[in-house]
């Protein structure tokens, strides 16, 4: 059987994540096979892990294969996609540039239910995917797709600006990264939290004050509502929104529904963030059965600080972000030794390994390493030559994260 096969990872009755395959007979002329290195885990996910679904929808990789009529995009290139896969591109709100709205709109869990971002390829269509700034790690790439988008789209889609004061309910998923665009976009933040200990971390977000309450009460919130305030509701949930009715017309206010952003308004936050230098705080997983559910099982308990990425075992070309003309570097993101080789597109190669090491804390260094792993001083030493203040940059490219943990870089024999 020819084409195209791949893994994949899907909900299923019970709820557990299942590995599966996907089959795609060819790369039509306007779609893009990309290699998924990073996916984003959102409440979404959770809502539809009981379905016979692949998950996932915030995600990012490396162009594999492009269609006969892509032009936007050519192999090794870094894109990522979110919540919308196609529209019509004819009615009213495609030409208006709102293709969200679309009544033909293919959207995650609707359409396209044999792939997602828990995977290690998708096939998508090119004007739906977004390219990734080179300013913005692919980690930090991932949760902008459908969180990032989301909330910037209800700032800039209905004119939030620079001398108004925005509040913001709770320091969370969605709520962390809305601090920082409306923080950066002018505003003054004012951020409701259940918890003190968000304090510190809103004001590091450059919030002016955060409030504290014990429960979501709307009569609370409605109380310091300044008139003529508007109400933005982004999360999604079963039920009905109920408030009281008397302040929403005794003050004039707003409730404007607002989803996800369409192509347009997305292309914006991503410059928006890579300019900025907004950032996710994010807890790294592997892209495994196994890794999906420790995600979502912390995510469900609320242990998430504050999205979940799920890294692919394997960061390809672009993702290392250099080679000479005939090696390949492959590093991994992981926290344990991995090696991988992959061979350099049209060339006859050889191929070099890099293992990366990541101790969990400095001061148990020594108790961390393992029989015939060398220190940093001797990885200079390797008889390929390539010296450590190479590798340190390199590592760093591919979204290892240091934080107060050591890597050093290793060649076998």
């Amino acid at each position: 059987m020819t084409g195209i096969d791949f893994t994949v990872f899907k909900g299923s009755s019970t709820g557990k994540i299942v590995e599966s395959k996907t089959h795609k007979e060819s790369i039509k002329p306007d779609e893009v096979l990309l290699k998924i290195t990073h996916a984003g885990l959102c409440g979404t996910d959770q809502h539809h892990k009981t379905s016979d679904m692949v998950l996932g929808h915030e995600g990012v990789g490396v162009v594999q294969q492009v269609g006969s009529q892509v032009t936007a995009f050519k192999f090794g290139d870094r894109a990522g996609w979110g919540y919308l896969h196609n529209s019509c591109g004819h009615c009213d709100e495609c030409l208006n540039a709102n293709e969200m709205f679309c009544p033909e709109r293919a959207m995650y869990a609707t359409s396209n239910t044999d792939q997602g971002a828990f995977a290690s390829h998708a096939v998508w269509k090119a004007a739906f995917l977004f390219h990734i700034p080179d300013a913005l790690a692919s980690s930090d790439a991932a949760p902008l797709m459908c969180a990032g988008a989301t909330v910037f789209n209800a700032m800039y889609l209905y004119n939030v600006r620079p001398t108004d004061r925005v509040g913001i309910v709770g320091v969370g998923g969605l709520g962390h990264i809305a601090i920082q665009f409306a923080a950066k976009m002018g505003c003054e933040v004012v951020v409701f939290s259940r918890g003190e200990s968000k304090k510190e971390e809103g004001e590091e977000f450059r919030c002016r004050r955060v409030l504290r309450y014990e429960s979501p009460d709307w009569n609370l919130f409605l109380s310091v509502l300044a008139p003529n305030a508007i109400i933005y509701p982004i999360t999604v949930s079963e039920g009905n929104l109920e408030m009281p009715h008397i302040p929403l017309v005794s003050k004039g206010l707003t409730i404007q529904g607002s989803f996800c952003a369409s192509r347009g308004v997305h292309v914006k936050m991503l410059r928006f963030a890579a300019v900025h230098g907004i950032k996710p705080i994010t807890q790294e997983f592997p892209l495994t059965a196994e890794g999906i559910e420790e995600a979502m099982a912390k995510l469900d308990k609320g242990e998430v600080r504050y999205r979940a990425v799920l890294v692919a075992w394997e960061i390809g070309l672009s993702e290392a972000g250099w080679a000479t003309s005939d090696e390949i570097f492959v590093l991994s993101s992981q926290t344990q030794q991995s090696i991988f080789k992959v061979p350099n597109e049209g060339k006859a190669c050889t191929y070099t390994y890099v293992y990366l090491h990541v101790p969990p804390k400095i001061n148990n260094y020594s108790a961390n390493q393992t029989a015939g792993t060398p220190t940093p001083e001797k990885a200079h030493s390797s008889k390929r030559g390539l010296p450590w203040d190479l590798v340190l940059p390199l590592a760093r490219r591919a979204n290892v994260r240091f934080e107060d943990s050591v890597a050093w870089a290793s060649y076998p024999n």
